[in-house]
């Protein structure tokens, strides 16, 4: 009888939570739905997933990621009470299933309730970790049901929430299905455009204030589908994220960039200008990263010095620590870093301090406001001011207007980019920019704009 009962806890429970693994979770639904229309209770199904958990267990290890995830279980276990089941289908994605909802108010409710229990700060290990999380929804249907489909909707509904970023709640729409074959043939063409070589890189041009001469680029991938014409970057990366494709689709920017620069080099164009190349969290936390930048730099002879990898505050604030070792890897290879977004990331000014950074860059939010905002004109010159202080170098992205333009001049600013003076192109027209801006043959005292 031992043994068996082994068995059974094996089959149906998670080993590391005792929480319902997928099978005992899928009993539990069946069970639901095997009921009348006049004894099932009504109930909800909700898929949580712990967004940035990958961060936590990279930087302390897997005992520590092991004890937080038995502390969200804990609470899950609380949050289920007599009422419901809570469950782990595996990774960091955990399932709590609550009798007793019968609204999608209701159903809301309840979510935002587990939302909060879920994020208020865990003490692990003498330490108190905090972490992010989605949920999706799915309501049980008064006539008739099925567990795996009642999952699948949820899945779909959890979707739809990481879509929109960290802390949100979907609850599940019939079109999401749709929209979820939508995706999945998109991620389907879309590891198909990477292996084949569809995608394409576009330019735009950073222009320095004091010469108006281009001082560097910053790439930017396209996907010019053969049937669908151009996708929107803002459609297929987050895709490419979920998917895992972005470390390959990542590798492919960084290596096509420096290629560009070398052929560029070749003709005698663009010697002292950088290239900017966006960097993924997925890709600022592969350990294996600056081993890959410097086998470009090797396979491409460009000086570590051309390249400068740009890296989201937000991203590095996910892990300080880890962050600012893998831009001292970067500054002992000679290669540039960059923090985008300036901000938007809640950076802790002590980090700011430690971060072994070139640039920053003024998030283009601030820029787009700055003829009507008096705080984000205060913050926009806070910043320069402050990166000046600290012998770092000002670029501000997203400049559109003239009126945006003088008030960047006005503050010192040392590097723009934006559609007033030119938007992101192919690389021929990058390079015929290039030359033009080189003939303007600058002069000390001259205004360029």
């Amino acid at each position: 009888m031992a043994a068996q009962e082994k068995i059974n806890r094996l089959a149906y429970f998670d080993n590391l939570t005792g929480l319902h693994n997928h099978s005992g979770l899928l009993e539990q639904l069946n069970a639901l739905c095997a009921l009348s229309d006049e004894e099932r209770p009504p109930f909800a199904l909700l898929l949580i997933d712990l967004g940035d958990f990958k961060y936590i267990n990279d930087v302390y290890g897997n005992r520590i990621g092991d004890l937080l995830l038995s502390c969200v279980a804990d609470r899950l276990r609380q949050l289920a009470g007599n009422t419901g089941h809570a469950g782990r289908l595996g990774g960091v994605e955990f399932v709590l299933l609550q009798t007793g909802i019968a609204t999608a108010k209701a159903a809301q409710a309840l979510a935002s309730q587990v939302l909060d229990t879920i994020t208020a700060p865990f003490a692990v290990d003498e330490m108190m970790l905090s972490i992010a999380a989605n949920i999706g929804v799915s309501l049980g249907a008064p006539h008739g049901c099925n567990g795996q489909e009642l999952l699948r909707d949820a899945d779909m509904a959890l979707y739809q929430a990481k879509q929109r970023g960290t802390r949100h709640i979907e609850l599940y729409q019939a079109e999401m299905g749709q929209q979820m074959r939508e995706r999945i043939e998109l991620e389907k063409e879309l590891r198909h455009a990477i292996e084949k070589g569809q995608l394409a890189l576009h330019y735009q041009p950073q222009i320095e204030l004091a010469s108006g001469q281009v001082v560097g680029v910053e790439a930017l991938v396209r996907w010019q589908h053969p049937k669908k014409g151009m996708i929107s970057p803002g459609q297929f990366i987050p895709i490419a994220e979920q998917s895992g494709l972005i470390l390959p689709l990542g590798r492919w920017v960084l290596r096509e960039a420096c290629q560009q620069l070398r052929r560029w080099h070749d003709k005698g164009c663009g010697l002292d200008i950088k290239m900017a190349v966006n960097l993924s969290v997925a890709q600022f936390t592969d350990q294996e990263l600056p081993e890959f930048v410097a086998e470009v730099l090797k396979e491409t002879g460009i000086a570590p010095a051309s390249l400068e990898l740009e890296i989201t505050e937000s991203c590095t604030m996910l892990s300080p620590q880890q962050s600012i070792r893998m831009m001292q890897q970067f500054r002992a290879m000679g290669v540039h870093s960059s923090i985008d977004d300036f901000g938007t990331g809640h950076s802790s000014l002590s980090y700011l301090t430690r971060f072994p950074v070139d640039t920053l860059k003024i998030d283009q939010s601030f820029i787009r406001n700055i003829a009507s905002d008096e705080k984000d004109t205060a913050l926009c010159d806070t910043i320069a001011y402050l990166a000046h202080r600290m012998d770092l170098r000002v670029v501000a992205e997203g400049v559109e207007t003239k009126e945006q333009l003088t008030f960047l001049t006005s503050i010192q600013v040392d590097v723009v980019q934006g559609y007033l003076l030119c938007k992101p192109v192919p690389a021929a027209d990058a390079e015929a920019f290039i030359v033009q801006r080189a003939s303007l043959n600058p002069q000390a005292g001259v205004e360029y704009f």
